[in-house]
């Protein structure tokens, strides 16, 4: 059920974000401070985990990616798995990992649901508050079952040198939750802001779609906290979802 102080104004991408968002404790709150958030260098994720210019170099433009966009239209079924690239390894978790994706036609929309919340936990570091409020908002409130990662323009930018039937695409703009209590907090605290990286790649001869998503920033709400303004530092653990297209 939807959360009424929750309506969500969606957007999302896998392009690099300008801002991050460092640490920050309940001490740390500085009445003079003007910025929500503090900008630091960050690396292109895309770039990363799909390399485009080397595995996905063949360009596919115009009345082609149109064409394969509307081949790749439909609903897929998988799971999320989470993912430390720093060992290497899976990262057990007893949260149900079930995720759906829409690809629509119209503007080439992508919707994936539920909003990943709860493995969001794994990618933020534990030593600060921010980790405490988003296990309480995911223990506590259950807007996020019910909302979407959203995008009205899904970047087709390559097919694989290897195997062109397989097209690598990323988000266009940066995933930003904003829910309403940014504005009128009457609950102690709540979610305000959330940022994603997103890329993946579409097989439309295997029906298989994969899915990369990164959290790299949010921002948080604790009403006995001066300003409001509570911060969150991210590890570099990503989410990896595979999925098969079932209509």
């Amino acid at each position: 059920m939807r959360h009424p102080k929750s309506k969500l104004f969606i957007a999302v991408a896998c392009l690099v974000l300008p801002l991050l968002f460092a640490s920050c404790s309940k001490d740390e709150e500085s009445e003079n401070d003007p910025m929500p958030f503090v900008p630091i260098e960050q690396k292109d994720f895309t770039a990363d985990i799909l390399q485009p210019n080397i595995n996905y170099s063949i360009p596919i433009q115009g009345d082609d990616a149109k064409q394969y966009f509307f081949n790749a239209v439909g609903t897929y079924e998988g799971t999320l798995t989470v993912y430390d690239p720093k060992t290497k390894q899976v990262i057990p978790s007893d949260f149900d990992n079930h995720v759906s994706v829409q690809l629509e036609l119209d503007s080439h929309k992508f919707k994936l649901t539920p909003v990943p919340l709860p493995f969001t936990l794994y990618a933020l570091k534990k030593d600060q508050y921010a980790y405490d409020l988003l296990y309480k908002i995911i223990k506590n409130k259950t807007w996020w079952k019910d909302e979407k990662i959203h995008d009205y323009r899904t970047r087709l930018i390559g097919r694989n040198k290897k195997n062109p039937s397989e097209v690598a695409f990323q988000l266009y703009n940066p995933y930003m939750l904003f829910s309403s209590t940014i504005y009128i907090h009457q609950d102690r605290y709540d979610l305000t802001r959330l940022h994603f990286n997103i890329c993946g790649t579409i097989n439309n001869t295997t029906k298989e779609l994969t899915v990369y998503i990164k959290p790299v920033g949010a921002l948080f709400h604790d009403g006995m906290v001066k300003n409001n303004k509570i911060k969150a530092e991210f590890n570099d653990v990503y989410f990896i979802c595979k999925l098969k297209k079932t209509a």
